[in-house]
């Protein structure tokens, strides 16, 4: 194949005008209808037949999924993912119950003649460093609460920017549970607003990290 010719610009326009109009490719009609040279004429019918003989790029097809399958797939995904969400809170209210649930469940008699033991159950099983931190018996539910405040903001992307408000403590069970809400700053600098919260010793439930409609159950069961 012979290198393509240094041809004019406009010289060339102008031939491909005139063969687009039904003028013949060939060199003396051309030189006829360009008024020019017999060199010219013949690099520039040249040119122009290969154009013409070079097929024009195909464009690309992207096949994609038949509309039937993407429909038949579509509640497929939607079982997959409420069973996820459904085993997610399960877990969540499994471990909490675990950690939070009193350990004994004595009589009423035997409880009324060991108070001192049924006192210090719930501090046992919090760990060393949170039990020295405890006020002395009985609880102050504003001590326990600012100790919960504390690991709730630990949890935050910008803890000294936690905010709290409505924050209770209940005595649902052995171990006092501490429940409100805190807004704090997100990674662009704005708070993201109030979210609920659970904290009991080192559990800490943020309505942000459970599954929708988890924290509605929690909420029910240990704050009211």
């Amino acid at each position: 194949m012979n290198p393509p010719y240094e041809i004019d610009e406009d010289i060339l326009l102008r031939a491909r005008e005139f063969v687009r109009a039904g003028g013949s490719t060939s060199p003396v009609a051309l030189k006829n209808a360009l008024k020019c040279d017999g060199v010219t004429a013949l690099r520039l019918a040249r040119r122009v037949d290969r154009e013409k003989t070079t097929p024009p790029p195909q464009p690309r097809t992207v096949t994609s999924l038949p509309k039937t399958q993407r429909q038949h797939d579509a509640p497929r995904a939607a079982v997959v993912d409420g069973l996820v969400k459904g085993c997610a809170a399960i877990f969540v209210i499994g471990m909490l119950i675990y950690f939070i649930w009193p350990r004994s469940t004595s009589a009423p008699s035997q409880l009324s003649t060991a108070p001192a033991q049924v006192s210090a159950s719930p501090a046992s099983t919090l760990s060393a460093p949170l039990r020295n931190t405890l006020p002395a018996e009985p609880w102050r539910d504003e001590t326990w609460a600012d100790e919960m405040k504390k690991k709730v903001a630990a949890r935050l992307r910008d803890p000294s920017s936690a905010q709290f408000r409505g924050v209770q403590t209940h005595h649902n069970s052995g171990l006092p549970i501490v429940c409100g809400e805190v807004n704090a700053k997100n990674g662009f600098g704005g708070y993201a607003g109030y979210e609920r919260f659970i904290a009991a010793g080192d559990s800490v439930f943020l309505e942000s990290d459970m599954a929708e409609g988890a924290m509605n159950e929690l909420d029910v069961k240990l704050c009211r």
